[in-house]
């Protein structure tokens, strides 16, 4: 015997969470006010060992310095501001950022598929991404492996030092071959290790 009560209970829909309510624009002076005020200490201590800049400080000059960059609230709260800029001796690669706050954390399937999207805009404009990321900043490392970046191990010799670990990804040479009327083109970051040179006048796939 079953008591139809209880298995009506237990086989009864469990109601789904709403959706989080997503506004991704432009980033302006509010958002980089509101950024700073609440930025992840991870992030604080990252651009403070890679430049010695404060929040507030380091958001404004990111933003100013980028090709383009972007506000990502959730539910009315701020999330991050990301943004990509190029490298200044080779534009054909773009140097991708983001600062957060800890509201970051709380949606990170939302997170995962608005920066795969993010990255898909980046590759339209740069043949190869690339930038460091602090070796305790955890959360963004896994958050870049899962967008299909490379994240390569510390290296004393980096330029960066032992702190920071080079993360890049590139354009498949297929894209590349489309986008541009030459078969070999670099890609190099010589900023940091002249790593990008690639030639795909043999690539067959």
């Amino acid at each position: 015997m079953t008591n139809d009560g209880a298995m009506k209970n237990l086989t009864a829909k469990t109601p789904r969470a709403p959706r989080p309510e997503v506004d991704v624009h432009d980033a302006d002076q509010a958002d980089v006010l509101r950024l700073a005020a609440r930025m992840r200490d991870i992030d604080r201590r990252e651009i403070w060992e890679m430049a010695e800049m404060r929040p507030y400080d380091a958001a404004v000059y990111s933003v100013a310095s980028s090709r383009y960059s972007r506000a990502i609230y959730v539910n009315g709260e701020i999330c991050c501001i990301y943004g990509v800029g190029t490298d200044e001796d080779d534009d054909s690669l773009g140097v991708p950022w983001m600062l957060s706050t800890d509201e970051l954390a709380k949606y990170p399937r939302l997170i995962v598929s608005l920066g795969r999207e993010a990255v898909a805009e980046m590759k339209e404009l740069y043949i190869a991404l690339a930038n460091y990321v602090h070796v305790d900043n955890a959360v963004a490392i896994r958050w870049l492996e899962w967008l299909g970046f490379d994240v390569e191990e510390a290296d004393e010799r980096d330029s960066r030092g032992e702190n920071f670990r080079f993360f890049w990804t590139r354009k498949s040479p297929e894209r590349i071959l489309a986008a541009n009327s030459h078969e070999s083109r670099e890609a190099c970051d010589t900023n940091t290790r002249n790593c990008f040179a690639t030639d795909y006048t043999d690539e067959t796939d």
